[in-house]
C-alpha cells in the first residue's frame, strides 16, 4: 500500500532531530552501535518520505523547495537531491 501526499507530509513532520538525541552511554559500545544504526536507519526512511512527497507534489509546487533543502541537509552527498534540487529551480525559472 503506497501513502498519499498528505499522509505523508503528517510522516515527514514526525521525524524531528535524531533518534534519541543526546543518549549516549560511554560505557556501552554494543548499544552506541544499535543507536548508530537505529539513527542511519530513521534518516534513511526520513529521506525516502521526503523524496516520495516531492515525487508527488504538482510540477513546480511552491513547498517542494522546502522538502528539497531538507532532503538535502540530511543527505548532502545524494545526487537524486541535487538533481531534484536543479529540476525544481529550472521549473521556476
Amino acid at each position: 500500500e503506497t501513502l498519499g501526499l498528505d499522509r505523508l507530509r503528517a510522516l515527514a513532520e514526525l521525524f524531528a532531530g535524531d533518534f534519541l538525541d543526546g543518549l549516549e552511554l560511554d560505557r556501552s559500545p554494543h548499544f552506541g552501535s544499535w543507536l548508530t544504526a537505529q539513527r542511519r536507519r530513521f534518516g534513511a526512511c526520513h529521506v525516502a518520505a521526503l523524496e516520495h512527497i516531492i515525487g508527488l507534489l504538482p510540477c513546480g509546487a511552491d513547498e517542494a523547495g522546502a522538502y528539497i533543502d531538507k532532503w538535502l541537509e540530511l543527505a548532502p552527498f545524494d545526487g537524486r537531491a541535487h538533481v531534484a534540487l536543479l529540476e525544481n529551480l529550472a521549473r521556476r525559472g
